[in-house]
């Protein structure tokens, strides 16, 4: 995959050789390389562009990429290096960050950058350095690229889930939005496999941002997975952060009577004639009592202490609990 890409970007540079610089004016074959660096100095590049250089070096250097600060790069930056040393036949090296490449005399180069959108400005610092003074290098030229940044259609503020007796309910809030076309509301059962529940159209009409909600009607029992895929106008997308959400049905679980004495009834909504592993607790979340347990059973708790406990059942559809004095 990577050599078509290389391929790939080789077409597109070796067709515009001698065609544009800077993606304006034409491509100098004859101009020296120091000089199209310096210039090239300051330069602001909007992201989602191409940015081509090309020249001559007048001895042999080597050619260089860092981030500014050591940061990050965030601009989704590819430079590739074609060089005519054999007329006809061009090399296509990418250049990597923090990896110098060798550059003979005499021979043309061109620089094909391809620049993605970072939220914030990124800048980059392409040197040429001398060649014989490697590895700290004496700089021959230098200049500092700002990729333009592009804010994010939509900033979330928050993004949260929570289950009632029925339902499931979602509640999101954005700090600011931009082009957005609303969002398409999405579960899944395992995390992996995504069902579109509803679209929830934007409510600003600017930069600002909103609050927004949806009620999941029909729930999935136990845990369920839900995000949001923001829509853009021009048809682009992006996802929020995945909520897990656990919803147990009302009724689920019945414990009587409470107050107990002697015993506790214990009966499950969702019996299907299996057994399941009962945990009796304190306040404090000491194991008091385990003991395997129908859908339809009773617990003896006579030998308990006088106070609140809380039983415990893990079924399909999640974790059962209820909480019931012993008198």
């Amino acid at each position: 995959m990577r050599k078509l890409y290389l391929f790939l970007l080789f077409v597109t540079a070796f067709s515009l050789y001698g065609t544009h610089a800077h993606a304006q004016g034409e491509c100098d074959n004859t101009a020296d390389l120091i000089t199209v660096i310096n210039d090239a100095n300051g330069t602001i590049a909007p992201g989602g562009s191409n940015l081509q250089l090309c020249g001559t070096p007048n001895e042999a250097m080597f050619i260089s990429l860092q981030y500014d600060d050591n940061a990050e790069a965030t601009a989704g930056l590819t430079i590739v290096v074609i060089s005519t040393t054999t007329p006809g036949v061009p090399t296509v090296t990418q250049l990597e960050p923090g990896t110098p490449l060798a550059l003979e005399a005499d021979n043309t180069y061109v620089l094909q950058f391809t620049l993605n959108s970072p939220v914030e400005e990124q800048t980059f610092i392409l040197s040429l350095l001398e060649l014989n003074t490697m590895p700290f290098g004496i700089e021959l030229a230098t200049a500092a690229i700002t990729v333009m940044g592009q804010p994010a259609p939509v900033e979330f503020a928050s993004f949260a889930g929570r289950s009632t007796d029925k339902t499931i309910d979602l509640d999101w809030s954005t700090a600011s939005e931009s082009g957005n076309s609303g969002f398409e509301v999405q579960r899944s059962a395992d995390g992996s496999e995504w069902h579109d529940l509803t679209f929830v159209p934007t409510a600003v009409d600017g930069n600002t941002g909103s609050d927004y909600g949806f009620v999941d009607q029909s729930p999935l029992n136990g845990a369920s997975y839900y995000r949001l895929m923001q829509v853009d106008f021009d048809g682009s997308f992006d996802y929020s952060p995945v909520v897990e959400v656990n919803f147990v049905p009302a009724n689920a679980l019945q414990v009587y009577p409470n107050p107990a004495h002697n015993s506790v009834n214990v009966r499950l909504a969702d019996d299907g004639g299996t057994t399941y592993r009962a945990v009796i607790t304190d306040r404090v979340g000491r194991t008091i009592l385990e003991r395997t347990i129908s859908g339809a059973d009773a617990l003896d708790v006579n030998a308990l202490e006088t106070g609140i406990y809380q039983l415990s059942i893990l079924t399909d559809s999640g974790l059962l609990t209820q909480r019931f004095v012993k008198n």
